[in-house]
């Protein structure tokens, strides 16, 4: 430790209030920036280790550890997590890359603060943005080219469908990922196709089919899910 020596005529005491103030802020002021870098050190370079964590979890703890100032938009980071990894020691610049790894953010440093942003055109932060859905429309005929009403049209592997209306039209809304659509009707063979294969579909009569339906003047039904009383008819019953 320095011991500071002064020899100030006691007939001036001011004069050694003076010298003394000097020679203290003189000695101090090397240790203080050996502070200030010291802290400045610990503020670059941090250890974290996170486990499905969100992103707001993620500057929190880089806030605790750094003692940076960190802004952001709630929104933009809302609903962002899963963030898995660990560094030692690393610098905080690392640290942020590794956290907005795959997302639509982006993070500048002024002096003490830490600012998070959507990149321009960005978009929805969390992910690359979905496609949207595509919008197939088509319609459903006979093999003599008569529409048929209340196809029942499905998106294959999913409950989503509609039904053809009076015009025999349809137009349905098909997922990313999804391509094929599955056709029906009482008394017609089922068809699956591509959304491409379908502006026109004509499907043909199931003969077998129609030997098991019931006709009651109001609506189909098939025979075995019928129990009211009724009349078949056959083609062979019918006036020449």
């Amino acid at each position: 430790m320095r011991k500071l020596y002064l020899s100030v005529s006691h007939r001036r005491p001011w004069l050694a209030v003076c010298m003394w103030l000097l020679a203290i802020s003189v000695w101090g002021a090397p240790r203080q920036a050996t502070a200030s870098e010291a802290y400045q050190q610990r503020r670059e370079r941090i250890s974290v280790s996170f486990r499905n964590a969100s992103l707001a979890e993620v500057l929190q703890r880089i806030k605790q550890q750094t003692g940076y100032y960190i802004l952001y938009n709630s929104d933009a980071v809302r609903g962002i997590g899963g963030i898995s990894f660990s560094k030692a020691d690393a610098p905080v610049r690392e640290v942020l890359d590794e956290a907005l790894r795959g997302t639509r953010l982006e993070y500048s440093i002024d002096d003490d603060t830490i600012v998070i942003r959507v990149r321009s055109g960005g978009g929805n932060a969390s992910a690359p943005q979905k496609a949207p859905d595509k919008v197939v429309s088509g319609r459903v005929t006979d093999t003599a080219g008569a529409p048929l009403v209340g196809v029942n049209i499905l998106i294959q592997g999913t409950a989503t469908g509609v039904v053809s209306g009076s015009d025999g039209g349809f137009s349905i809304r098909m997922p990313e990922g999804r391509d094929n659509l599955i056709f029906s009707y009482i008394g017609y063979v089922s068809q699956t196709l591509p959304s491409a294969q379908t502006r026109l579909v004509r499907l043909v009569q199931d003969e077998q089919e129609i030997e098991n339906v019931v006709v009651t003047g109001i609506f189909t039904r098939k025979k075995e899910s019928y129990t009211g009383s009724a009349t078949t008819i056959t083609r062979a019953s019918w006036p020449a």
